[in-house]
């Protein structure tokens, strides 16, 4: 199987994101609008993914990703980050095929299971899941990216 070439995450670039959020809590679906910059060089790997929920209060996620700088043609690379609701964070995007796979789990007992599926090279279909440290479902979010 020929490995399939991913410009989200893998290349510098900035990317939108238009979907919906899903907080348990109340279960209903919120829109989901989002900014995701990707900084890749020789000397750094950084993806920020900074998400916007429109509840009654509006919510703005960030996180900053650093992830450890490798080659690109490899099919597992992993980060850190922080959040302030999750803590510090170790993750890691595995690559299979046209889905990129992205895990965490946090200090505090908090983790994520992302799937960003490749459409092409200019779209993502992106669906994820948080789950709390009793390992139910905090919030989800379903959304489609797009360059910038």
């Amino acid at each position: 199987m020929n490995p399939v070439h991913h410009p989200y995450i893998f290349e510098t670039r900035r990317w939108q994101r238009n979907g919906s959020f899903c907080p348990a809590r109340d279960s209903k679906e919120y829109k989901l609008t989002g900014v995701i910059q990707c900084t890749r060089n020789t000397t750094e790997w950084q993806v920020n993914n900074v998400m916007f929920v429109a509840l009654n209060q509006p919510l703005r996620i960030a996180m900053l990703h650093t992830v450890q700088n490798s080659q690109s043609n490899k099919t597992e690379v992993t980060w850190s980050s922080y959040n302030t609701e999750f803590g510090t964070m170790d993750g890691r995007f595995v690559i299979f095929s046209d889905i990129i796979s992205s895990t965490w789990t946090s200090d505090n007992g908090f983790s994520s299971q992302v799937l960003s599926t490749k459409i092409n090279d200019q779209k993502y279909q992106e669906t994820g899941v948080v789950f709390t440290p009793q390992n139910e479902i905090f919030s989800q979010w379903t959304s489609i990216i797009t360059p910038v």
